[in-house]
Order: structure tokens, then sequence, then C-alpha cells
């Protein structure tokens, strides 16, 4: 596997990742808020 190779698909693959830790952690805030 080359990592070093697609730097786009590794920062695609990091935005992913904080939309899917980030998302539901907003989600239950706003909930938790109201």
């Amino acid at each position: 596997m080359m990592r070093r190779g697609t730097p786009e698909a590794d920062l695609q693959r990091a935005v992913v990742q904080a939309l899917r830790i980030a998302l539901p952690r907003t989600v239950i805030i706003h909930h938790c808020a109201n």
C-alpha cells in the first residue's frame, strides 16, 4: 500500500473520519441543549 503516493486520498480519509466523529457529537450536543 502506498501511503505517501496519494496525499489527496489521505486528506479525504482524514476529513471523512473527522466528520464521522464530529457530526454525531454536534447532534448530541444540540439535542442535549434543547
